[in-house]
């Protein structure tokens, strides 16, 4: 779908790649809605870009429920959500605390989901719409230290397949986006991490790490909204891996042509709560 005139929702814009993001999509013309936690350096992106930044912490369910419906009474309707918002918290799961394990997966995963969910009804009435994933290598690759994280982003990446067989006959398009380390804060702390620094060490005498820059990402992004790309992959030489998580989605997508599954507002769809 086109970005010039377009609303886009960017969560995790105050900074790396969501802020990266939100700069792309207002250069090609968007309207860009800002969530993050951190209200001044999200004021700062969104006076950059003249979009509208909405303060939400999205681990709180409170602030959560309900934010997409706010953030329209804001901007208007929203036609394409960006889920980037993420944290990363290196450790063996052994030694995670019960806290750190709920603010990963409630940031990582749920946040997404829920506000995947709270946005499509209103895609699909309209007849036009976008959701972005983004995901990470991690999610096909095993790094130590990094277990909640790649869990999570695994399954966002299982879960945008899911969500393409459901929204398959209608307007509503999905991409994931599946990074390897990008040139953020949040890598750096990842590769600064003392629990790494040997695994980090090997990776690179392999020559198995090659950084992306953020806004050529970025770039990659908002071309994959424009041409309706399912996939964006960084590195480019990591692209076997996911070329091999994906056959079997790709196996059961094959099987199911031609099988009529119901529109996603058909009567008898549960309503939100």
């Amino acid at each position: 779908m086109q970005l010039e005139g377009a609303r886009v929702l960017v969560t995790g814009a105050s900074r790396g790649l969501g802020a990266a993001v939100a700069r792309d999509v207002a250069r090609r013309g968007a309207l860009v809605v800002l969530v993050a936690r951190s209200r001044s350096e999200l004021e700062i992106v969104a006076a950059e870009v003249g979009g509208t930044a909405v303060v939400a912490d999205l681990t709180d369910p409170a602030q959560l429920h309900g934010l997409i419906a706010r953030c329209e009474d804001a901007a208007g309707p929203i036609d394409v959500l960006v889920n980037n918002a993420g944290v990363l918290e290196v450790g063996p799961l052994a030694a995670a605390t019960a806290a750190s394990v709920h603010r990963q997966v409630a940031l990582d995963l749920e946040a997404p989901i829920e506000l995947t969910r709270q946005v499509l009804p209103g895609m699909l009435a309209r007849g036009r719409g976008h959701v972005v994933m983004v995901s990470s290598v991690q999610g096909v690759t095993t790094t130590p230290g990094c277990a909640v994280y790649g869990a999570t982003k695994a399954a966002m990446t299982h879960l945008t397949a899911i969500l393409r067989l459901e929204l398959r006959h209608t307007p509503v398009g999905t991409t994931v986006v599946a990074p390897g380390p990008v040139d953020t804060d949040m890598w750096s702390e990842l590769g600064d991490a003392p629990y790494l620094r040997s695994y980090f060490r090997r990776l690179r005498r392999l020559g198995m790490i090659d950084h992306t820059d953020v806004d050529e990402l970025a770039r990659a992004v908002g071309d994959a909204i424009e041409a309706g790309r399912r996939h964006v992959r960084r590195p480019r030489r990591a692209a076997l891996l996911h070329w091999l998580e994906e056959a079997p989605r790709r196996a059961v997508e094959l099987a199911l042509l031609g099988v009529h599954l119901p529109h996603p507002t058909a009567s008898g769809t549960e309503p939100a709560p």
